[in-house]
């Protein structure tokens, strides 16, 4: 019966717009859960105290090893751990407004609060120009890749926004995208910048017309044979192209995003026309990039403010 209170919280969650692969990550979370109240606890939901739930959450932070992703076979970080909890705690809340719980056993649970994270991840100027350049744009893939290239970087969409992309979504003449239902089911209007409409023009005319694409194919990206780009095809081009350029990183799409909005800062951007630009429900989700611009801020400082000149002087005298 616990499982099947699960599936049922994960269809109303994904009927109130929760996105695919979040709503597979939320089932895998609730599932580990229950799973762990069967094995370790021989109870179920039913009969959860808050003691055990504050042993799951020591047994989250020392015992449990990652089964999936990058960290496989780590310990989960502090982040992955808080959104477990929080994922639960929303879950016995839901079970008790359903009527299904009489008690919620997280109703005085303290959750613990979220690190003081900073993107760490960033890629500095010359390198996010030789990613750029290193598809050659000679043959048709390498087009592809390009155009995928400057649209990542030109507009930092996300990958999933990425893959959804339909050429309908394009506005050229404008050099806009239309990104549909991203992060929260929302929708917006993001430019796309002189390169990267150049770019996506160029594929349009040059490269993908050149597979037997089918003619009601929607998809702005199609491989080779005529068929939508798949998420994990983004990904091994992007790994193609940081061998290529020999950068010692794993360059994701989510790192390039990072740049994006860092760069943006640097170069004085308002921060809430990065976040309309980045599609972030909150402005906290964007100035978080404002702290790791603080390098650049202090060489300004030390170049243009009159103190910091001086300071400058004496340090390397």
């Amino acid at each position: 019966m616990t499982l099947q209170w699960i599936d049922d919280y994960v269809d109303q969650r994904r009927a109130e717009g929760l996105m695919d692969t979040t709503a597979t990550l939320l089932h895998y979370r609730l599932n580990l859960f229950s799973m762990w109240l069967r094995r370790y606890c021989r109870s179920d939901i039913r009969r959860l105290t808050p003691a055990q739930l504050r042993a799951f959450a020591v047994w989250l932070m020392t015992k449990y090893r990652s089964t999936r992703g990058r960290g496989k076979g780590k310990n989960l970080c502090r982040h992955s751990v808080r959104q477990t909890l929080i994922s639960i705690c929303r879950f016995l809340s839901w079970l008790t407004e359903e009527g299904r719980l009489l008690i919620n056993p997280a109703a005085g649970f303290e959750i613990m609060k979220p690190a003081d994270r900073l993107p760490c991840d960033i890629l500095t100027r010359r390198e996010i120009k030789r990613l750029l350049a290193a598809p050659d744009a000679l043959t048709p893939a390498s087009i592809r890749e390009r155009a995928m290239m400057e649209l990542l970087y030109g507009t930092g969409i996300r990958r999933q926004e990425l893959y959804n992309l339909d050429v309908s979504d394009l506005d050229l003449s404008r050099g806009v995208i239309f990104v549909r239902q991203g992060k929260g089911r929302k929708d917006r209007v993001t430019p796309m910048g002189r390169t990267a409409t150049e770019a996506v023009a160029r594929y349009m005319s040059h490269a993908r017309l050149k597979p037997a694409t089918s003619p009601v194919e929607p998809a702005l990206f199609v491989n080779d044979w005529g068929r939508r780009v798949n998420r994990n095809a983004i990904n091994r081009i992007l790994e193609k192209c940081t061998r290529r350029c020999n950068i010692k990183r794993r360059v994701t799409a989510h790192m390039i995003r990072h740049t994006v909005a860092t760069h943006m800062l640097e170069n004085g951007a308002n921060v809430r026309v990065v976040q309309e630009m980045l599609g972030h429900a909150r402005l906290d989700s964007t100035q978080i990039y404002t702290r790791v611009t603080i390098p650049h801020l202090r060489q300004v400082h030390a170049d243009k403010h009159p103190r910091g000149r001086r300071r400058a002087k004496a340090l390397t005298a």
